[in-house]
């Protein structure tokens, strides 16, 4: 739970955040819009005790962030020079571009193991090749038998194949004489790959339909 009380942060004559309240509950996924200059990082920065509000106050699980005993292994940050600003906190991730070695760095200056940055930039890095062929069923037997996971939908034409790149399922078909339509790596985002990893700790709430 993210919590704030009437923030308020001037830089002198200039208002930056005006009387900011708010609360963020475990499982919901917050977005702060706004023009440049909105009050958006400053907010951020406040969250993360960067910045010391000039009036209100801010609190991550009820704690300051200053008083967390191991803050980074509660919440995830960064604020980037380009502007892009993203928050992380308890089931809450948005894309990021970091590398695997920035990852381990920060692990290591906050005592997480490498096992488990690892196990998220394995993770994050996961594709699917989605493939469209008249002979769809012959080359998901083949997929199969070479341990890759395949996922027909509705369309008899169309799969999705997971545990082989797109040069992978490219050979085996030229290898067995399976004529190819479509051939299409998909990524996963980091935001799958993070509810992938989290998918047994994250508890969705919404709100009830109203009419």
């Amino acid at each position: 739970m993210i919590e704030a009380h009437g923030l308020v942060k001037r830089y002198g004559s200039t208002m930056a955040v005006d009387d900011l309240s708010f609360s963020i509950r475990p499982g919901m996924v917050t977005g702060f819009l706004g023009p440049n200059g909105a009050g958006k990082t400053t907010t951020m920065r406040m969250i993360l005790g960067l910045d010391a509000p000039t009036q209100g106050s801010v609190t991550v699980g009820g704690h300051s962030y200053r008083d967390l005993p191991a803050p980074m292994h509660e919440v995830g940050a960064l604020i980037a020079a380009e502007g892009r600003t993203v928050l992380v906190s308890s089931h809450l991730m948005s894309e990021m571009a970091l590398t695997a070695d920035h990852l381990l760095v920060i692990g290591t200056g906050q005592l997480i193991a490498d096992t488990s940055v690892e196990e998220f930039v394995r993770s994050s890095s996961q594709q699917s090749v989605h493939v469209r062929s008249p002979q769809a069923a012959e080359l998901a037997a083949v997929c199969r038998e070479a341990d890759a996971t395949v996922d027909a939908g509705t369309d008899p034409d169309v799969i999705e194949i997971t545990g082989m790149d797109s040069a992978e399922v490219g050979r085996l078909a030229a290898a067995h004489g399976i004529a190819l339509s479509e051939l299409i790596p998909v990524r996963a985002s980091l935001e799958e790959a993070f509810m992938a990893l989290t998918r047994e700790s994250v508890e969705y709430q919404a709100a009830g339909a109203t009419r």
